[in-house]
């Protein structure tokens, strides 16, 4: 009985980290549904996204874009401010781009085709520490798609943790 109660809880403690880790990882589209464009009637576009959203360890930002017309560089501070494409810490060149973000503090993007960044095609987000519980804010800036994807990644999760507490409460042996 020792041994069920030990394995019960081992099965119950990673199911609930699962479901922890899904529900506080969050995917957010860059620029909402603009996508990631040159901005024609609003400058601060991205600036103004990036006010709107929180940025944590584990979450993923998605740019989209049309094919041959623009692309994603991650650069430092000073190639941000003078908008150099040169020496970028990564490209990202294939519509939709994933950037997973694994480290926390400032983060700089540009469009590397000439005259984009300048026309304010260019973001900067400061990310913060992964929380380690979930977090009751809503990102409305995730696609439909993506979306669909995190309710079912956590569906999954807490369907999981029900399976583990069942199991306890039902004696089930794995």
């Amino acid at each position: 009985m020792a041994f069920l109660s030990t394995r019960a809880m081992l099965v119950l403690g990673v199911s609930m980290a699962v479901a922890l880790h899904c529900a506080a990882a969050a995917t957010h589209t860059v620029g909402g549904t603009s996508g990631w464009i040159i901005p024609t009637t609003n400058s601060l576009l991205y600036t103004s996204w990036a006010a709107n959203n929180t940025f944590k360890v584990g979450d993923t930002l998605v740019f989209n874009f049309a094919a041959n017309a623009h692309n994603v560089l991650q650069v430092t501070k000073t190639n941000y401010d003078s908008c150099t494409a040169t020496s970028p810490l990564k490209t990202y060149s294939t519509s939709p781009a994933t950037v997973n973000l694994t480290e926390s503090g400032p983060q700089y993007y540009i469009c590397g085709y000439p005259g984009h960044c300048t026309g304010g095609q260019n973001l900067t987000i400061t990310v913060s520490a992964a929380s380690t519980s979930p977090t009751s804010s809503t990102n409305t800036s995730t696609s439909t798609s993506n979306a669909s994807y995190h309710s079912i990644s956590s569906l999954t999760a807490w369907m999981a943790m029900l399976f583990a507490v069942a199991a306890v409460f039902f004696g089930i042996q794995a």
